[in-house]
């Protein structure tokens, strides 16, 4: 993970450059109008090497679609602004699936197998018991349109403010015989304020 951690570390004050002073190619986390087409490989790695993702898998119903699963929420240290969520992309269709997000944090840095980084976004639930959106902002200069093959998985790190309770989501495209699907994954809920997180379920 401590790849995973460095691309943190370096993205997280990059973002709020972002908004500070811009970014030569800046996004919300949606590829671009003139984003490339065709998907890259990923460090995906099959299901089965994840032993989250592998329970998941043998309770989810048949047909079930892409998933986020927690791995582990790292308990907030005093003084930390975030709290450590891993997750795991999962997707146990028969079908290819794309996220837009970095393939590595440089060209000779590349991650080691089985992680990525996607560009995800958050929801919070507010008192009414409404998942509301939670503004993400990321730099999209080197940013792809990346792909989890069927039957594979990815892990990556998600920083999430503490005291909430909130659920992290990625934007996947299935390309299937029956058509294009674009639609956001969603974690199940993370409940920050307790330093842990709802089990996970199909």
């Amino acid at each position: 993970m401590t790849y995973l951690r460095q691309i943190l570390s370096t993205a997280l004050p990059a973002l709020a450059l972002v908004s500070a002073f811009g970014c030569e190619d800046p996004t919300n986390g949606r590829p671009r109008v003139d984003a490339p087409f065709a998907a890259e490989p990923t460090n995906a790695r099959p299901i089965a090497d994840f032993p989250v993702a592998a329970e998941w898998s043998a309770q989810a119903p048949s047909g079930a679609g892409p998933a986020i699963v927690i791995s582990e929420a790292r308990p907030l240290l005093p003084d930390a602004r975030h709290q450590e969520v891993r997750l795991v992309l999962i997707n146990p269709t028969s079908d290819s699936i794309e996220y837009y997000g970095y393939p590595a944090l440089s060209s000779s840095n590349p991650p080691p197998p089985g992680e990525i980084l996607p560009f995800y976004t958050f929801e919070r639930l507010d008192d009414a018991g409404v998942w509301r959106p939670a503004p993400v902002g990321w730099c999209g200069t080197g940013a792809r349109t990346l792909q989890v093959p069927p039957g594979h998985a990815g892990e990556f790190l998600a920083h999430v403010e503490p005291g909430k309770r909130v659920r992290v989501g990625v934007e996947v495209t299935r390309h299937s015989r029956s058509g294009t699907n674009i639609s956001a994954v969603w974690s199940p809920a993370i409940d920050l304020s307790e330093e842990s997180a709802t089990p996970a379920t199909p």
